[in-house]
Order: C-alpha cells, then structure tokens, then sequence
C-alpha cells in the first residue's frame, strides 16, 4: 500500500471516480477496503445518477468529503460515513439497512448528518448540539460535508442560503476548536491550518 503525505493543499484530491477506486486501493487494505467499496458501490448505485444545483455529480461531493475525513487522519469508519452521509436523506434507504451492512458506529454517522432523522428532538439543531455531547468527534464529519458546500458555492439557492452555510462553518470550527486539547485522533497540525482556510473561506463569502 503506497504512503501519501496529507501535507498537500486542502483542494488537492482526486477529481472523477475512476481515480477513487484507485485512491481506495491504495490507501486501504482489507478487510477495511472491502468496507470502503462496499459503501463506495452502494452511493454509486443509488446516487450515481444524482446531481447538485451546481450541476455536479452527488458522488463528486461524497467522495470529497470522504478524502477530507482521511486527510484529517479519521479512521476507515469515518470514510464509510462520508460516503453514505446523504444517502438515507435523499434515497429510499433506511437507517436499520445501513446498521446491518456497516455497523451501528457509521449508522450513527449517517443518522447525525441526516436532516429528516430528527431521533425525538424537535429540529435539527437542537439534534446536533445534544450529538455533539456525546460524540464531539462528529463535528468533523460536518465540517467537511459544509467545506465541500462552500467550495461549490455557485450551487446555492440565493445568498441568504450560502451565508447561512458560512454561519454554520463557523459555528462548527469554533465548536471543533474545543477538541484540540486530544490531539492525538486527528493530524492536528493539518487540522488547524484547514480551519484557518475554511474560516477565511466562509468570512470572505459572507461579505458578498
């Protein structure tokens, strides 16, 4: 398996599909890359043929929020997550599927990222504070999810909806910023060099 340093820029990934497969091999061994294809193979069959407001694919932005998770140093669970955080928001996959194929730990993932999984509370951010508690380490998976939002900006609605976006990141690097007292489970000097770019990233477009 080939070593690749996580030293080069944010934006610096793998651009179409058929390069993934190819950073999946050679970024994991099984039985991890199995777990990753699996996932991998499961968006493509029910998002391959989605699109964004940007006119991008959907499995474009779920494989980028996956290498934003590995380059952040998280564990193969982590990149099974991103790839299928969209997937029981937007097709007819339930959560109870996904924790018998993946695991009750990436279901969790899922259902946290997941806007019509409210799980007993009464909105969505009340949901994401309560999560946090427990399982701060979540913020990154929605840190990277916005990023890539941010990055495809021309795909909002309006401008009230991409300022929005900004105020979210910036709510979630302030709260991401609490967990660097454990430096040990992230590359924290990646981490706080991305935070820097993501939130001069969300300033700028909030002035637009």
């Amino acid at each position: 398996m080939k070593k690749y340093k996580r030293c080069s820029g944010i934006n610096s990934f793998v651009t179409n599909s058929s390069n993934f497969y190819l950073w999946i091999i050679d970024h994991y061994l099984p039985p991890e890359r199995n777990k990753i294809l699996k996932a991998w193979y499961l968006v493509i069959k029910y998002q391959g043929h989605q699109f964004r407001r940007d006119n991008t694919p959907v499995l474009f932005h779920l494989e980028m929020v996956a290498q934003f998770m590995w380059r952040w140093d998280f564990p193969a669970n982590y990149i099974v997550g991103a790839l299928l955080h969209d997937i029981v928001e937007d097709c007819e996959i339930n959560l109870r599927y996904i924790r018998e194929e993946f695991g009750s730990a990436v279901a969790r993932m899922v259902s946290f990222i997941s806007r019509n999984k409210l799980s007993g509370f009464p909105d969505y951010d009340l949901k994401v504070k309560n999560w946090l508690k427990k399982e701060p380490k979540l913020a990154f998976l929605r840190l990277a999810n916005e990023w890539h939002n941010l990055l495809n900006f021309e795909g909002y609605r309006n401008l009230e909806s991409l300022h929005n976006n900004c105020r979210e990141t910036l709510q979630i690097i302030k709260a991401i910023e609490t967990l660097f007292n454990d430096k040990n489970f992230i590359n924290y000097v990646i981490v706080k060099n991305d935070l820097q770019e993501i939130k001069l990233t969300a300033q700028k477009l909030l002035r637009t």
